[in-house]
This record gives C-alpha cells, structure tokens and sequence, in this order.
C-alpha cells in the first residue's frame, strides 16, 4: 500500500448516480460553506454526492436512480452520515495508489534511462565529429601531397 494513502481516503462510498466515489462525512461538523462534502441517501436507499442531489432538485419531475431505476424526489432524500465504510472501494482506492506509486517508479527509472541514453549520444556524436575532422585532415594532406609531385605523363 502506498504511504500516501490515508484512512480518510479508504473512506468513501459511491454516488448512485454519476459513479463517483462521495467522501464519508461521520459528523455534521463539515463547514457550513462545503456542501460538497454532503451525502444524501434516497428512499430505494441508494446514495447520492451533493451535484447529484442539486440536479435532482433543479428537475421537477424528479429523476430514475440509476441502480434500481426508481423514481427520485428531492423531498424524498435525506443527509446522511457514515461512521465508517470499507468495502470494495477501500480495495480499489489501495490498487490505485500501488499502480501510481509504480508508475512513478517506472517513469523515474525511465528518466534516468533517457539521460543516460541522451549523454551516449552526445558522446558518440562527439567523437563521430573528431573522427570527421582527422579524416577531413588526412584528406587535405593527401590532396597536398598529390599537388606538391610532379605528374608522370
């Protein structure tokens, strides 16, 4: 597990609606100005994050739930809170951090191979440069040499 991952992220369930995991508040003592934090259970006793249950209050026909498909009611929906929560998310939220943990291993191990890799080139390409310069050099003393005798006809 990664030792980023805290508690209070295993602690979360899922929003019934969009499927996105809805933090668990375990008291009422989240700022007033944060109802994003808020969660909301419905009467089929699915859960609902605080822009799902705006939505729902925005349409007035109300809306299917959309693990059951039964109708929502904005006045049918009540806060709630959660002691605590673990399930198949706390799984899924430890697999996430592994995975990120090991890709930033990899991308590190990858950087390193790059530098390494990039320093090479600019030695070969060096020494490919000295190489070109002695061969330009021998050239010119050939071509001084073969100026300098005098041609047999």
């Amino acid at each position: 597990m990664s030792k980023n991952l805290t508690q209070q992220d295993e602690q979360a369930v899922t929003c019934s609606m969009c499927r996105k995991p809805v933090p668990v508040v375990t008291n009422d003592k989240t700022p007033a100005n944060n109802t994003s934090l808020y969660t909301y259970l419905t009467r089929c006793s699915h859960i609902l994050c605080h822009i799902c249950y705006t939505n729902v209050g925005c349409v007035t026909t109300g809306m299917k739930c959309k693990k059951c498909k039964k109708e929502i009611k904005q006045e049918n929906v009540i806060r709630v809170y959660f002691p605590e929560v673990s399930g198949p998310l706390s799984k899924e939220v430890r697999d996430a951090h592994e995975k990120v943990g090991q890709m930033k291993k990899d991308l590190a191990e990858w950087r390193e191979s790059d530098k390494k890799l990039r320093d090479r080139v600019d030695e070969i390409g060096t020494m490919v440069e000295e190489e070109r310069r002695k061969l330009q050099d021998l050239i010119n003393e050939v071509n001084a040499v073969l100026k300098s005798k005098p041609r047999a006809t």
